[in-house]
């Protein structure tokens, strides 16, 4: 998958930018407050139809457009209108938020993030960044799984324990998947962070109580 341009009107400190990358790698580099992590932003919110600040706060600014052209097995035509109307639009049609993470797995983080991490949700989630790019069906899968849980509850409240009990036998088998392939990621980020001497060759990242 290659970003191949990104036009950007009107969002935060960019009024009219157009930027075309190589296929290769990219740096992105400039003093403090120029804008880099809001161009960091604005790929990000044209891969995953939100922001990575918050993923309610593009609701809520004024009118912008993300345009990009992304080159994979064909070539799509992104549009995200930001603002009071928000849309995603692929080849002018509408897409919704599941259909961006299947059609465009991206990963967007620093090593500070796998290091000081406070939150176990956090760091679940990026995790499962990686297990996307891999297998997309995943996101299926962990959206499921949720739904199930939150079933669960309802049942419970009910007091339908057979029902309960057929539900838990689908949790825990996606549990299972969900676990493999967050195990399988974590040895790949392991590898590539120590391949690329990011990290000490002792050190090694993982997760406890999945």
């Amino acid at each position: 998958m290659y970003l191949e341009n990104i036009s950007i009107l009107n969002f935060r400190n960019y009024k009219d930018f157009t930027k075309t990358f190589s296929p290769q790698k990219n740096i992105i580099k400039g003093e403090n407050a120029t804008g880099k992590t809001n161009l960091l932003d604005s790929i990000y919110i044209l891969l995953n139809s939100h922001s990575f600040i918050r993923k309610n706060y593009i609701n809520k600014i004024e009118q912008s457009t993300i345009k990009g052209t992304i080159k994979k097995d064909i070539t799509y035509n992104i549009t995200i209108h930001l603002g009071k109307n928000k849309k995603s639009l692929i080849n002018s049609k509408p897409y919704g938020l599941k259909d961006f993470k299947i059609l465009f797995p991206s990963i967007i983080f620093s090593i500070k993030d796998f290091l000081n991490f406070n939150e176990k949700k956090y760091i679940l989630s990026l995790i499962d960044k990686f297990s996307f790019i891999e297998n997309p069906n995943i996101i299926q899968i962990i959206l499921n799984t949720a739904k199930h849980l939150k079933l669960k509850r309802i049942l419970l409240e009910k007091k339908d324990i057979n029902t309960v009990k057929i539900i838990n036998k689908n949790i825990l088998k996606n549990v299972e998947i969900i676990q493999e392939n967050r195990k399988q990621s974590l040895q790949k980020i392991n590898l590539y962070l120590k391949d690329q001497n990011l990290i000490n060759k002792n050190i090694r990242l993982h997760i406890m109580d999945l």
